[in-house]
């Protein structure tokens, strides 16, 4: 079972399990005893959160393809890690789901609610429409940044190639910022850059950039862990690593299960390495220092 949870195909396991005990295990045999991990993994999925208050969501989906009804789709896992008022990360939940949807995303909300979860004052997540619309119906009062990584990957498809760089410095020069109404100066700057030259990106940096700025009002060090979904971009390529030799499940509940137990042994690094934020209060003097550049506009006409 842990070779394949590491990500050893059944057919390489089949070779070794007869190169060392003299026996073959089928693909139905190992995978028959996969399924004894399912008592744990759904303890871990649908524990009792209400011991904790967690301040930080950080919102993600990944795909893999699952076998069903004789043909073979794309269906999505979604997962939720959550920051707790003593600065640990654990993974909160984790559902298949067939695709991202209002409807799936609130049913998660939902169950973690049911398990307790309370206290959260900020989410971040990608600009789904399922999940925006899902946070707003269940989380109502919080605090929603989108990803500041994915809104980047989404202008570079505006731009010709030549473009890209300029106004990647362009977008930095406004999150560099301290305070968010020092942002909004920079973003009246940028927009005035850009209208004449790109009025369509002018008009969807207008739009939409505020939805990028929420994390100023968190404190500066925690603002470049909680600016995106990085911590879940890196945790889906670790799930990535195991699920490839998969290639296809050959049923959801298979999908969920190897998933679930690549989370459950990331949760358990977690709670027991460092701490990923300091959540005490910071004072003011120990607020970073950041060095600006007011002259941006000169620049970058320059480059």
């Amino acid at each position: 079972m842990e070779s394949y949870l590491q990500g050893v195909s059944t057919r390489r396991m089949k070779k070794i399990t007869n190169l060392l005990c003299g026996t073959d295990f089928s693909a139905t045999t190992i995978s028959n005893l996969t399924k004894t991990l399912d008592e744990k993994l759904n303890k871990f999925r649908n524990r009792d959160l209400s011991d904790k208050v967690f301040r930080y969501l950080i919102i993600d989906a990944h795909y893999e393809n699952v076998r069903k009804n004789h043909a073979i789709v794309e269906q999505a896992n979604l997962k939720i890690a959550g920051v707790n008022e003593d600065g640990y990360r654990e993974i909160l939940g984790v559902e298949k789901k067939n695709l991202e949807s209002e409807a799936s995303w609130s049913e998660l909300f939902k169950k973690l609610k049911e398990r307790g979860l309370y206290g959260v004052t900020y989410i971040v997540s990608d600009a789904h429409k399922g999940i925006k619309k899902a946070i707003r119906r269940h989380f109502t009062g919080c605090i929603w940044q989108r990803c500041q990584v994915h809104y980047i990957r989404y202008l570079m498809k505006l731009v010709k190639k030549s473009d890209r760089r300029t106004l990647v410095k362009a977008i930095k020069y406004i999150w560099e910022s301290d305070k968010i109404d020092e942002a909004r100066e920079k973003v009246k700057q940028v927009i005035s850059f850009y209208e004449k030259r790109m009025p369509k990106i002018a008009d969807y940096i207008e739009e939409t950039i505020e939805e990028t700025l929420n994390v100023l009002t968190l404190p500066s060090n925690h603002r470049r862990r909680m600016c995106s979904t990085n911590m879940l971009e890196r945790l889906n390529q670790e799930i990535k690593r195991r699920t490839k030799v998969v290639r296809i499940f050959p049923n959801e509940n298979s999908c969920l299960r190897l998933v679930s137990s690549v989370l459950l042994e990331i949760h358990e690094d977690w709670i027991s390495s460092r701490r990923y934020l300091n959540m005490e209060r910071q004072k003011l003097d120990d607020i970073e220092d950041y060095e600006f550049n007011f002259n941006f506009v000169p620049q970058i006409v320059n480059t």
